[in-house]
């Protein structure tokens, strides 16, 4: 029981729930949700490794048309005036050792609004997702800028509204699909295996020796000379050399 109160602790930091205050002066709204609905984001790209400075994309669009899943019914839940989630960053240490990680990467939003973080800025920041053509879309764009094995959680949205009905609420559950979600690294991690669907997405991050190399191709060529009397990138010594070059300056 203590292992799994400890595994529930542990995912409760990446999934985390957003909550989205329903309250307004003069109203008075049931608290239980009116419908719950399940909706889910594309990460990309599918390989479980990215370089330095490349670049993960989160893209939702999903219809405002949605089937609320206790009554199986189409429910027209347009124009919510505080649907989004929570995106959190977690580099994964090894020994069920995390750190807070969002400050490891630079997010350009391309479509949706960014409303800062209310409990975990070193961890977390919340979006809002914007509606076009009957569609609730978001995306962003996450560059990698430091080398380690990550792991983005989304949360769920609770507590959600619309415009026109404020006690009209709603609870939505957000996952991943169509995507590697690198499982496994949670599993080297922590031993555990998130069940399926889930909100999370493991990846590595490291740096490029092709890209160091360009990098320093002036200071290359210079040491290319100290090596004369063979190819050098097949001298030991050479090679050395570059990979300790690559290690701290790239």
């Amino acid at each position: 029981m203590a292992t799994e109160l400890k595994v529930l602790g542990i995912l409760s930091v990446i999934y985390l729930i957003t909550i989205f205050s329903t309250c307004r002066k003069g109203i008075i709204c049931d608290p239980d949700p009116s419908y719950n609905f399940s909706i889910s984001a594309k990460i990309y790209p599918d390989n479980d490794s990215i370089s330095l400075n490349d670049t993960i994309v989160i893209d939702l669009k999903e219809p405002t048309l949605l089937t609320d899943q206790n009554s199986g019914s189409k429910i027209d839940f347009s124009k919510a005036a505080n649907l989004g989630f929570a995106v959190a960053f977690g580099e994964l240490l090894g020994d069920s050792k995390e750190s807070d990680a969002l400050n490891s990467f630079d997010l350009l939003i391309v479509k949706g609004i960014a409303t800062g973080s209310s409990f975990d800025p070193d961890r977390s920041i919340e979006y809002l997702f914007t509606e076009e053509n009957g569609y609730y879309v978001f995306k962003l764009e996450i560059i990698a800028k430091k080398k380690g094995i990550f792991r983005i959680g989304v949360s769920n949205a609770n507590n959600v509204y619309t415009s026109e009905n404020p006690c009209d609420k709603a609870s939505f559950k957000i996952t991943i699909k169509e995507a590697n979600q690198h499982l496994y690294f949670n599993q080297w991690n922590y031993g555990v295996t998130p069940d399926l669907p889930n909100g999370v997405y493991c990846f590595k991050v490291y740096r490029s020796e092709r890209k160091c190399i360009q990098r320093f191709t002036p200071l290359l060529v210079f040491t290319c000379l100290s090596f004369p009397f063979e190819y050098p990138y097949t001298n030991r010594r050479f090679r050395r050399f570059v990979d300790s070059w690559c290690w701290c300056f790239c």
